[in-house]
């Protein structure tokens, strides 16, 4: 049931059934120990710290002597492959993902996380073929269609997103599609468009009993609205989507939105909610939470704090979907150091997978014609102006950020 959850988009109820899981094989060991063995024991804690406590060092612990006691056993490599994954280890997981695939190729959750690892490495086409090879199987998971309709809208294929959306309609999960397209259309600056498939995501995902993915559905448009500056969209979709559920990815998202349009009071109130309910939660307390602080000290005006709270973050920054590379960079132009700037913005246009449906992947365009314009060079600058614009070609006209960029470009084209 934990790990049906998961796969629907539930990592709440996830996490409640394998702490359940978790309690009953310590109630069963301590009556009867010979009944329970060390690889159950060990399975049973890299499941429980990666879906519940969310501590991703005791799960690639626990992992490992899962692997170590159970080499034979395919779901041992894939499960150490996941928590490497979710840590942005994502040379580590490769070949533990094809060694599960290698150990029982009809199981279908390996060739998800071996795609998801070859995306966030840029290899697009060895994932590919990795999802087509899971697909020529007969195997399905709604996750291979996520990643299909990602790797289209990189290669700009309109006729294979159209062929994964084509492939949702339909189905108990059609509000998956409409997220993909709330992503796509963001990322291109076309917001009304957006805002109306992100409002057909949300009531399909509530009307289909999943309130935790309509929870996080707002709570990611919130997070659109506020770095395309419609802070009035942003708080609305946080709020609603907290109406949802209060689970860790909603919450921590929700409260960098409101940060991000500085709200302080809010963002702090659910930064320490999300601090409480999930001490434990690498995700939460060291991508997240730092996160949340940097966007507070940049409303602020204090970008020399803003670097100082994403050094907890270093780590994990191929998990951290740009924000860490992104809140550095508007910190170090507003610190006038253009090329330090560039180099963070950089980082997100050289590494297009770790967020394929990012609208931090426009704006780094954005944040680099800045920064080269501030340090100077004038050729990069007009290249990095230029892709901006090409990205945005398709945006609404009326768009405040687009008015006010195309403003600030003008004045830079004249110096």
């Amino acid at each position: 049931m934990g790990i049906i959850s998961l796969a629907a988009g539930q990592p709440e109820a996830a996490a409640e059934y394998h702490r359940k899981a978790f309690q009953l094989i310590e109630e069963r060991a301590a009556r009867q120990p010979d009944q329970v063995s060390e690889v159950a024991k060990m399975a049973s804690l890299a499941w429980y710290h990666r879906f519940s406590t969310g501590n991703l060092a005791k799960a690639q612990e626990y992992g490992l002597l899962y692997r170590q006691l159970a080499p034979s056993q395919a779901p041992a490599h894939q499960d150490l492959g996941s928590a490497y994954n979710l840590g942005g280890q994502f040379e580590q997981a490769i070949p533990l993902h094809q060694e599960a695939i290698r150990l029982n190729p009809n199981f279908a959750a390996p060739y998800r996380n071996l795609a998801e690892a070859f995306i966030r490495l840029n290899r697009f086409a060895e994932a590919r073929d990795t999802l087509r090879n899971a697909l020529g199987l007969k195997l399905e998971f709604t996750e291979y269609h996520t990643q299909l309709y990602q790797l289209a809208f990189i290669d700009g294929d309109a006729a294979g997103m159209q062929q994964q959306f084509d492939w949702a309609k339909g189905k108990p999960e059609e509000y998956v599609a409409f997220d993909w397209q709330t992503g796509a259309a963001a990322i291109k600056g076309q917001w009304r468009r957006a805002q109306e498939f992100s409002r057909q995501a949300i009531n399909l995902a509530a009307l289909s009993d999943n309130p935790e993915l309509a929870a996080r559905y707002g709570a990611e448009q919130a997070l659109r609205a506020a770095v395309l500056g419609d802070c009035q969209a942003s708080k609305a979709s946080a709020t609603q989507g907290l109406t949802f559920g209060r689970g860790r990815i909603p919450l921590a998202r929700a409260a960098l939105a409101f940060a991000l349009c500085g709200e302080t009071k809010q963002a702090r109130m659910l930064g320490d909610e999300l601090t409480k309910r999930f001490i434990e939660d690498t995700a939460s307390q060291s991508i997240w939470l730092p996160a949340i602080r940097a966007a507070l000290e940049l409303q602020r005006g204090n970008a020399g704090q803003v670097i100082e709270q994403l050094q907890a973050i270093a780590r994990y920054e191929a998990a951290a979907e740009f924000w860490p590379q992104y809140l550095r960079g508007r910190a170090y132009l507003k610190l006038g150091r253009g090329l330090e700037a560039s180099a963070e913005f950089q980082k997100v246009l050289d590494h297009r997978g770790y967020a394929p449906l990012s609208p931090l992947y426009p704006l780094a365009h954005l944040g680099l014609a800045r920064a080269t314009t501030l340090a100077g060079d004038t050729t990069k600058s007009r290249n990095a102006w230029e892709n901006f614009f090409a990205v945005w070609k398709d945006a609404e006209a009326n768009l405040p950020i687009l008015r006010d960029v195309k403003r600030e470009y003008e004045l830079a084209a004249k110096r």
